[in-house]
């Protein structure tokens, strides 16, 4: 992630490769608007049922405030505007559940993340007073991957996770049987 420590180590480990295979590279320092720093993010659920949660925030997402976040987890599918009006009211207040429809294992699949919103990511959520969103890891087998909101750096306007596709799947199916009831804490290390 840009500004990050392992940024730095990739652009030097990269240098290093062209160098060592014989090219002229030169390195020029651009600034982004931000810098991300990954801390611990945790999500605990608060019942009915509790089971570990692999994820990480998002990048360019916000910190949850210093006590962290507590909501209703509410499942909007995709996100499509259908999925937003059959979850209505209970949006105010909730943390988000956005599935994901491709699992991508071509460069075209994963130009098309890039490319295609089924949500207005930076508007929507927050107007309709939604407090978070959990995103549904885009990759099986715990990877926790999704390509990031802003193509410029903007910061998001609530805080952001991406949730391993096993575990996101795990909250889907729990808020489809307890309807209402699924509580979970989301949580930066400050």
């Amino acid at each position: 992630m840009t500004g990050s420590p392992e940024m730095a180590k990739a652009v030097e480990w990269g240098l290093a490769a062209f160098r060592a295979a014989g090219v002229d590279v030169h390195y020029r320092e651009v600034h982004a608007a931000g810098d991300v720093s990954e801390g611990d993010t945790r999500l605990e659920l608060l019942g009915p049922v509790k089971f570990p949660v692999r994820l990480k925030s998002a990048g360019w997402s916000p910190a949850t405030p210093a006590g962290g976040i507590e909501g209703q987890v509410v499942d909007v599918g995709y996100g499509a505007d259908d999925d937003f009006a059959k979850a209505g009211a209970s949006i105010r207040g909730a943390i988000l559940l956005v599935h994901r429809r491709h699992r991508g294992s071509t460069w075209a699949d994963l130009f098309n993340e890039y490319l295609r919103a089924t949500i207005d990511y930076r508007a929507r959520p927050s107007k309709d007073g939604a407090k978070a969103i959990l995103w549904m890891g885009a990759r099986e087998r715990l990877l926790l991957y999704r390509h990031t909101n802003s193509l410029n750096g903007e910061i998001d306007r609530i805080p952001q996770a991406i949730v391993a596709r096993e575990g996101a799947m795990w909250l889907a199916r729990l808020a489809s049987a307890y309807p209402g009831q699924v509580q979970v804490s989301l949580k930066d290390a400050q």
